[in-house]
């Protein structure tokens, strides 16, 4: 049954194998987006190299879906200010050790709790860029290795009211603190007046205050080694990002193949390799 079973995988290679060269237009797509890497091949060991060619696709193509999800959550998170928001994490996700498509989940994910607490799609945008510019500031004075993207997590665990992460970054506000701002900002005088969209405002105009000292400290250090560094392991991921989405076509065009393969081959397998129930008869 195994020896019969395996024919009928070699058969299916077989198969899998002329379709894979009867795919022009895939191959042709994976050439054009290879070409330019497979010539680092030459140096060192072939094999060694080839594997690390493939292995460095496959990783491009995973963060490339990645990025695809996180743009179509942003996009969906912040609606018609997306395009604003978009320009923003484009030009700043790498100064902050982010590459656009971290950041995008990142505020994604903020907008979406801002959201929930009373703010508009615009008016959540606008937040979420002002907080990463604080966060980003922080993350430099801090030399937080991570980047801006832990303090940007506190700043928004804060503004639902969670602000213990953010003394790990020399940020202590209170709840009377805030109460008090929202007060000021607000004109009202009772606590239980206030919503939790006020009281956000509150926190965030603390976060300004408290973080002065921190603010502005990217732009004045962009030029350290460690802030370079962030950048530039950013940068590198970007760019991982962005070979990989030249990828996705021809691999999307592929997977098909390779799931009539799997399908086909799977059965007679797992049939091949069943064993029997021995049942003995007591006598």
């Amino acid at each position: 049954k195994v020896a019969k079973a395996l024919d009928n995988v070699s058969g299916s290679a077989s198969n899998l194998d002329k379709k894979v060269n009867n795919s022009s237009k895939a191959n042709a797509k994976f050439a054009a987006g290879m070409s330019g890497l497979g010539k680092t091949a030459i140096a060192g060991s072939a094999i060694i190299a080839g594997k690390a060619l493939i292995d460095f696709s496959l990783d491009a193509l995973e963060a490339a879906v990645s990025a695809e999800e996180a743009a179509a959550a942003f996009g969906t998170t912040y609606g018609d200010a997306a395009q604003k928001a978009g320009q923003f994490t484009e030009q700043f996700a790498n100064k902050a050790g982010l590459t656009n498509s971290e950041l995008q989940q990142l505020l994604s994910t903020l907008g979406a709790v801002a959201q929930g607490i009373g703010f508009t799609q615009a008016e959540s945008a606008d937040l979420g860029i002002e907080l990463t510019k604080i966060a980003a500031d922080v993350a430099s004075f801090s030399n937080i290795s991570a980047g801006a993207e832990p303090v940007l997590r506190a700043f928004q665990s804060a503004l639902t009211g969670e602000r213990e992460a953010l003394k790990t970054y020399g940020i202590a506000i209170s709840e009377a603190e805030v109460q008090t701002k929202a007060f000021e900002l607000t004109g009202k005088a009772n606590a239980e007046a206030l919503t939790r969209q006020e009281k956000a405002y509150a926190t965030l105009a603390l976060i300004q205050k408290k973080a002065a000292v921190q603010i502005g400290d990217l732009d004045r250090t962009s030029e350290s080694f460690a802030n370079q560094q962030r950048a530039v392991s950013a940068e590198v991921r970007q760019l991982k990002e962005d070979i990989g989405s030249q990828l996705i076509p021809a691999a999307a065009e592929m997977l098909p193949i390779f799931r009539e393969f799997v399908e086909d081959v799977a059965p007679p397998l797992i049939n091949a390799f069943e064993v029997p129930m021995v049942r003995s008869e007591l006598t």
